[in-house]
């Protein structure tokens, strides 16, 4: 096949089933941008297999298994990229109010963490720090800041499962996260 072929092919091709890839794109991943792109990767799939493509016997089945796998991947890479961005904000949080609740159920039970321990929880809770700036007081990660309240505060709840506790403040009001 000629230059001058393919291109005539693939233009052919394109019109014809632009639109159509588009809205299907646009169906499964509900988000313009992202469809655009797979749609323009699917089409330069097209014109890097036009060989290919011209012989084969379900053009239009090529073409939207194309964009299927196309599309997959796009939005598979967006969710990560998305769930990375959510995870990194955690760290970037001041506390909410609901935090505050926990550090008086907290301190309530302070005799169960050591010294370091406690500053941590108060420099969290009481002075609403970000896991960032805690991290600079004490000479830690973030990461290792957040890791160290989430086992503070799964001893404290556990403790407090296993003392019944937990069951009578859910009683009075007070929900489970």
């Amino acid at each position: 096949m000629t230059r001058e072929e393919a291109e005539k092919f693939w233009g052919t091709l394109f019109d014809e089933m632009y639109g159509d890839i588009f809205r299907f794109s646009l169906a499964y991943c509900r988000n313009k941008q992202l469809a655009e792109e797979a749609v323009q990767e699917v089409f330069y799939q097209a014109w890097r297999h036009v060989d290919i493509l011209a012989v084969h016997e379900n053009k239009r089945g090529w073409i939207y298994k194309t964009a299927r796998n196309e599309i997959m991947k796009i939005c598979s890479k967006e969710a990560r990229v998305l769930k990375y961005e959510t995870s990194m904000e955690d760290f970037r949080q001041k506390p909410g109010s609901e935090d505050a609740y926990d550090f008086l159920v907290l301190d309530e039970f302070s005799h169960m963490v050591n010294e370091e321990q406690m500053e941590l929880l108060k420099s969290r809770y009481k002075d609403r720090n970000t896991y960032a700036e805690m991290a600079e007081d004490f000479g830690k990660s973030e990461g290792a800041c957040k890791m160290a309240l989430a086992r503070i505060r799964r001893r404290i709840r556990d403790f407090m499962d296993r003392s019944g506790k937990r069951e009578w403040e859910q009683g009075n009001g007070r929900e489970e996260k």
